[in-house]
């Protein structure tokens, strides 16, 4: 019992500047949420990038810092940051503050784990699951049966979409390499944003498919959905300058 009060009295030390120092914290992150939503304050307090480099000291320290300073710094940081709930803040992929969603991330980040296995993650793991079978049922898939994957972001998402393509032509892929497949060839619209990731994926492998971007005006009906066999013909038979650009 002797040698066991020095750790339950440190852990009692401890417990109570932790939880102050995270309550600090929440209230740094109520106090912005609230002034997001004021009208009239600025979406931004816009500063170029060596105005704010020569104000602050952006030099990590090999030493850490005290909690003080890392809580100046978090106002800092939300000082100078873009108030995305801000009523007059617009943007092309999202806008606004959701409650819910902010209250959830604040959840997963608290939990701190990992969706590696139904042991690690159970209650997660759940929620992933039936997630993606009501995304499959929306888009008709009977029963929502499949599977799914959840991507971060639109870039990679078209890789994983060329990579499934691919493997639905060529399986032998797989076991085999790209040694094993002809050519590849990818009709998309010239704007679409498939050849970055995936020249990224296959720049390692020495095994670039080749790009074919399709121009078609969005006013008139014609190539709005244009077939691939189709368009496989023309470019075999027209003139490459027709309406078909290699990229």
């Amino acid at each position: 019992m002797v040698a066991e009060a020095p750790r339950r009295t440190l852990a009692c030390d401890g417990e109570r500047p932790t939880l102050e120092f995270l309550q600090e914290v929440m209230d740094i992150l109520l106090q912005y949420v609230v002034k997001s939503f004021d009208r009239s304050t600025k979406v931004i307090d816009f500063h170029y990038p060596n105005e704010l480099l020569q104000e602050y000291n952006w030099e990590l320290a090999d030493q850490p810092q005290n909690l003080e300073e890392i809580l100046m710094h978090c106002q800092t940081t939300l000082k100078y940051a873009i108030k995305t709930g801000h009523p007059r803040y617009f943007n092309q992929l999202s806008t606004g503050l959701d409650m819910v969603g902010l209250a959830a991330d604040w959840l997963t980040s608290t939990a701190n784990t990992n969706m590696f296995t139904y042991e690690i993650a159970p209650v997660f793991v759940l929620l992933e699951y039936v997630t993606l079978k009501k995304m499959r049922e929306i888009i008709g898939w009977p029963g929502g049966s499949g599977d799914g994957i959840f991507s971060p972001g639109g870039a990679i998402s078209n890789m994983y979409a060329m990579l499934i393509a691919r493997f639905k032509m060529f399986p032998e892929v797989k076991e085999k390499g790209m040694a094993a497949v002809p050519r590849l060839i990818a009709f998309t619209s010239e704007h679409v944003g498939v050849q970055r990731p995936f020249q990224s994926c296959f720049s390692m492998l020495n095994a670039l498919p080749q790009f074919i971007g399709i121009k078609f005006s969005r006013e008139e009906d014609s190539l709005k959905s244009p077939d691939v066999f189709f368009s496989y013909c023309c470019w075999n038979k027209l003139p490459q300058n027709l309406w078909l650009k290699t990229t």
